[in-house]
């Protein structure tokens, strides 16, 4: 009987193919050192004193700055406009504001009122005929200091995801008295945007993924074809894999061109859609992976609860995302957790379902690793899927520890190999489960039905195999039907109701003569 890698991969084998996998990782991480950095970013200082624009100073004087004192005039208006002309290939256009801190022994919260206006402009001579108004609009946000640090959180003043002008500028207006802002000195207003060269490259290294993938996928379907005419069959988890496969494709999405060179939109939106798609397939396969290892039932009830719960968890994204593409085309400057008060909420409702899945999840791997001597052939699934999970899992946490996969929260590097590493362990993942269910030319025992559980039991013979009970009965039925045609008595003639006994050879011992008695 055919099966697949997994069941018939020596152990050198399985180490060659997790060896594969985190090369691919380790060479992921090397091609970092020599990519470009993913954002560009330009500093400048609010009230511009002294030569070097982008020096603090937390003290404005009028003598020597050129800026204006967003902290102390009355209603001060800052101007500011993004240096460089932008093209597509800068995929968005980001303004954070970063507000000093005079005493930052001090953590310090407090709310401000500014107005924005932002401009999107053909050129940056500043006309009437040259710009189109974007927004126009009051806000209210939260500034928070931290302890022990000049500057306080950013407050994001202009997010545009794609890019329709070449030039964009704001114009922010102070309505907060200065006695509730005296705690900030300076301000520094940092313009940052993509790479074009980061886009190209990763254009380019999603194309490459996309082909990987692709082949995987047609090996995968012509070893199916193979073992096909050998009678095999696909399994539930053989399916599923053809189903990780075209998810991956989305993720790597061959389409993504387009959402650099159309400016955002849509495709943007179809990209974004793609990812968190992804995402949902990958959860859901784990938790009916582990599940179906405990019950070979295949009803509604086994396959409703991860799909409705995966399911509200996709759809939660989806909604974010939409909403948040939704506003942000009319307000550059629009925040879901701070324009909108029932997120906290809805955020709350997709962390109870991050929570419900994490804890399915480990009563599932407790309650297999307690019943792993009674798994049988299924035990090697288990464990190797185990295994992978948590390399997997335990990459992408180093990842987020060492924030290599957030070049934005970092100020001394930000490769783009660096971000590009997830979407390699995502693809390495997939691949290597394609591999380990790949169907396989090498007989192996027939194992257990995926997901059956049982103990072992006694070795019984094939099919038309007599065991050596079944012989034993044989061979006295026949003796005693010769003693019965040679006349030399049946069981009737023995004194007794008991049988005679039949000896080493199969003979009864012989009755004497009356008149006769033993010597």
């Amino acid at each position: 009987m055919a099966g697949i890698h997994l069941e018939t991969l020596s152990k050198k084998g399985l180490i060659l193919s997790f060896s594969l996998f985190g090369g691919i990782i380790a060479i992921s991480l090397l091609i970092s050192c020599v990519t470009t950095n993913v954002y560009i970013h330009a500093d400048e200082s609010v009230h511009k004193c002294g030569n070097d624009t982008t020096t603090l100073f937390k003290t404005f004087d009028s003598q020597t700055c050129d800026g204006v004192d967003l902290g102390h005039a009355t209603h001060p208006t800052w101007n500011g406009m993004n240096g460089n002309p932008l093209i597509p290939g800068n995929q968005m256009i980001l303004l954070a504001a970063y507000p000093q801190n005079k005493d930052p022994a001090l953590g310090i919260e407090s709310e401000i009122n500014f107005h924005i206006e932002t401009w999107g402009c053909k050129s940056n001579n500043l006309t009437v005929n040259d710009c189109t108004i974007l927004s126009n609009r009051t806000h209210v946000r939260q500034v928070t200091c931290p302890r022990k640090s000049e500057l306080c959180n950013p407050l994001v003043l202009l997010y545009r995801h794609g890019i329709h002008y070449p030039y964009y500028q704001l114009r922010l207006r102070m309505l907060t008295k200065s006695m509730h802002t005296s705690f900030i000195g300076d301000w520094m207003m940092r313009w940052k945007t993509y790479n074009p060269s980061f886009s190209t490259w990763e254009v380019v290294y999603r194309l490459f993924l996309c082909a990987g993938t692709f082949f995987a996928l047609i090996l995968f379907l012509i070893q199916f074809c193979r073992a096909k005419f050998r009678g095999t069959r696909m399994s539930g988890d053989q399916r599923w894999i053809v189903v990780l496969l075209v998810t991956l494709l989305l993720l790597n999405n061959p389409l993504f061109f387009l959402c650099v060179l159309s400016g955002g939109g849509f495709w943007s939106f179809l990209n974004n859609a793609f990812i968190a798609t992804f995402a949902a397939v990958v959860m859901l396969h784990l938790l009916l992976m582990l599940n179906g290892l405990v019950s070979t039932r295949r009803s509604v009830g086994f396959y409703a609860p991860p799909a409705g719960l995966l399911g509200a968890f996709w759809l939660c994204i989806l909604v974010a995302l939409c909403w948040q593409s939704f506003h942000q085309r009319d307000d550059p400057m629009f925040n879901l957790v701070a324009d909108v008060p029932g997120f906290v909420v809805f955020g709350v409702f997709v962390a109870l379902i991050i929570v419900v899945y994490a804890l399915w999840i480990f009563y599932r791997v407790v309650q297999l690793c307690g019943r792993c001597r009674e798994m049988g052939a299924v035990a090697t699934r288990f464990r190797v899927l185990l295994f992978t999970v948590v390399l997997a899992t335990l990459l992408f946490a180093l990842g987020l520890i060492f924030n290599v996969y957030l070049p934005t929260t970092r100020t001394t590097t930000n490769k783009g190999g660096d971000y590009l590493t997830l979407f390699t362990l995502a693809n390495c993942y997939v691949w290597l489960l394609t591999l380990l269910y790949t169907p396989s030319a090498d007989p192996v025992a027939a194992p257990l039905p995926t997901g059956k559980i049982r103990k072992a039991e006694p070795p019984r013979s094939a099919p038309g195999e007599l065991d050596d009970d079944d012989l034993l009965r044989q061979d006295a039925a026949a003796h005693r039907a010769e003693l019965g045609a040679s006349g030399l008595g049946t069981n009737a003639q023995f004194e007794g109701d008991e049988a005679p006994m039949i000896g080493m050879a199969g003979m009864a011992p012989p009755r004497l003569p009356d008149g006769l008695k033993e010597g």
